[in-house]
C-alpha cells in the first residue's frame, strides 16, 4: 500500500534555511506530498534525483524565470552577508572571490523554494519509484541544493566552496536560459556594492525583516546602513 501523502513543506525556521522537513526527505526516495492547494504530487529532493527528472524529456515542464529572481537574490543574497558579517570584508580584501560567492548564494539560497513542477507523459522510474504517466512530480531545488551527499556541510555559507553543481538555475533542456546574464547582474551588483558602500550594516533586527512567501524568495524590503566614505 502506498504511503500517505504528506504536507508540503513550506514553514522555515530560519529564513537562510529551507524547511526542517527536508533533511528527513533527502535520506529517502521520491515521495507523495499534498500541496497547499489540495492536490497531491510526487516530490523529489536528493540532488541525483533532481537532476534525473530535470534533463528526462519524459517529463514535461511548465516553468518560467522571470525577472524577479535576480531582483530577489540581490536583496536576498545581501541579507546573508550581511548575516555572515566576516564575509563582506572577506570579499572587499580579495575581489575575485566575488564570483565564486555568487555561485555559493545561489546554491545556499536557491529562491525558487517550492520547486518547479514536471509532470510525466510516460512511466517514469525515479529513485526506485515508479512514477506513473499523467502523474505530477514537484522538484525540490531549494532541498537539492542541501542535500549532504552532494555538499560537504551543505547548511554552511562557505564562498570558498568549489564551484559545484547546484540546480538553483534548473538542469538539462529546461535550465535558465537567462542564467548567464542574471550571473553577471549578480557580480557586478554585489562587488560594487561591496566596494561602495563601506560599513554596510542592517538598520534593523534581522527579526524584523518580512520576507516573500511566494514561488520566488526574497525580502519586501531591506533596510540597511553605512559607515565611512563612499568609494
Amino acid at each position: 500500500m502506498a504511503r500517505p501523502a504528506v504536507p508540503f513543506p513550506v514553514h522555515r525556521d530560519d529564513p537562510l534555511h529551507p524547511p526542517a522537513e527536508y533533511a528527513a526527505l533527502l535520506d529517502g526516495p521520491p515521495v507523495r506530498v499534498r500541496t497547499p492547494d489540495g492536490a497531491e504530487h510526487w516530490m523529489v529532493s536528493r540532488l541525483a534525483d533532481v537532476r534525473a527528472v530535470l534533463a528526462d524529456p519524459r517529463l514535461s515542464a511548465n516553468d518560467t524565470h522571470p525577472h524577479e529572481t535576480t531582483a530577489n537574490m540581490i536583496g536576498l543574497g545581501t541579507f546573508a552577508l550581511l548575516r555572515h558579517p566576516a564575509e563582506p570584508a572577506r570579499l572587499r580584501a580579495d575581489p575575485a572571490l566575488v564570483r565564486p560567492a555568487v555561485e555559493e548564494l545561489l546554491r545556499y539560497l536557491t529562491i525558487v523554494h517550492r520547486g518547479t513542477q514536471r509532470v510525466a507523459r510516460e512511466p517514469v522510474e525515479v529513485g526506485g519509484v515508479t512514477i506513473g504517466a499523467g502523474e505530477g512530480v514537484v522538484v525540490a531545488l531549494a532541498a537539492a541544493d542541501r542535500d549532504p551527499g552532494a555538499f560537504a556541510d551543505p547548511d554552511a555559507f562557505d564562498p570558498s566552496r568549489p564551484p559545484g553543481h547546484h540546480v538553483a538555475f534548473g538542469f538539462g533542456a529546461h535550465q535558465c536560459i537567462g542564467q548567464t546574464l542574471a550571473r553577471v547582474e549578480m557580480e557586478i551588483a554585489f562587488a560594487r556594492m561591496l566596494e561602495r558602500l563601506p560599513g554596510l550594516a542592517l538598520a534593523c533586527a534581522p527579526e524584523e525583516i518580512v520576507f516573500r512567501d511566494s514561488v520566488v524568495y526574497g525580502v519586501h524590503a531591506l533596510p540597511v546602513t553605512w559607515s565611512g566614505e563612499r568609494e
